[in-house]
């Protein structure tokens, strides 16, 4: 565990330096005075100084639901690449008032987050609550908990979250403790060491997909980054072919080399229908090094 905070203002490598932090959480948002630069990035970095990042325009975000999750994922990969953010690193976005972990608005947000930023670069401050029902829900990879140890949850248990909030260090910085070595840090021209697991696809998110897709406008998705796993997966074993459906989403020509896939694997009649079953989406990760689970 080490020391650090968060700050929604412009923070230098001595001002971290005389407080004894070694990481700070900084804003990308629609605001420019609030925002992250480029020049902080180069002089934390170079001093040895971690940074998190941390996306709000305001505490109703999440109300805006999936349009919402959408727009603001795209908003957060656009500055932080603008500020050399490595792209593997996650955002955290902020839940900053004390919601119902199982509002409708609230999971549709990172629903429409997860369809552009796909796994593991996914995070919320938010609620033990929220917290915890977003992990649940394979919404959200990291995790970073608010000081407000009165809302929904209370204050969880100990090394339950990357990051926690703990106090005021004074009206410009908020202290903050991490408790896993990979909470989501990063730091100019450097990443973390460390190992890049092989994929994991969720049948129940799959299984959603089949029958989510279908009923969104044409070109849009449920969740793409794990439907596109196993599209890739489907063309390396010949049965769907590039150009010929949509990247991401579980459409027709996607469902009928499913069902391929399904009669390769010994399945006929209504058995091999195209949607995914823990036994023959399996053998498709075993065969293209993809872990599946339920």
């Amino acid at each position: 565990m080490s020391n650090g905070a968060d700050a929604s203002r412009v923070v230098t490598s001595s001002q971290m330096r005389s407080m004894g932090l070694s990481f700070v959480g900084r804003y990308f948002s629609q605001y420019p005075s609030k925002n992250l630069t480029r020049g902080e990035v180069v002089d934390l970095g170079t001093n040895g100084f971690d940074i998190f990042s941390i996306y709000e325009d305001g505490v109703n975000d999440y109300m805006g639901g999936y349009n919402k999750g959408i727009e603001n994922a795209h908003r957060a990969l656009n500055q932080g690449q603008m500020v050399g953010m490595p792209l593997t690193r996650p955002f955290f976005f902020a839940v900053d008032k004390d919601v119902d972990p199982n509002d409708y608005n609230l999971h549709e947000y990172f629903s429409g987050i997860s369809n552009v930023l796909g796994g593991m670069r996914r995070g919320c401050y938010g609620s033990t609550g929220v917290l915890r029902a977003l992990k649940h829900a394979e919404l959200i990879d990291f995790t970073f908990r608010t000081m407000s140890v009165g809302w929904s949850g209370g204050a969880g248990n100990p090394g339950e979250f990357n990051i926690t909030q703990t106090g005021y260090i004074n009206d410009a910085f908020d202290r903050d403790a991490n408790a896993t070595g990979d909470f989501g840090q990063w730091r100019y021209n450097w990443t973390p060491s460390m190992p890049s697991p092989e994929p994991t696809v969720h049948l129940w998110i799959i299984v959603m997909c089949t029958n989510e897709d279908p009923k969104r406008p044409a070109g849009e998705t449920t969740n793409s980054g794990q439907v596109e796993i196993i599209q890739n997966a489907l063309i390396a074993e010949g049965f769907l072919h590039k150009g010929s459906f949509v990247a991401g989403r579980w459409d027709t020509p996607t469902k009928d080399a499913y069902a391929g896939w399904q009669g390769k694997c010994g399945y006929r009649g209504h058995d091999a229908d195209g949607i995914p079953g823990m036994t023959t989406l399996s053998k498709l990760g075993a065969n293209h090094s993809f872990h599946v689970v339920s």
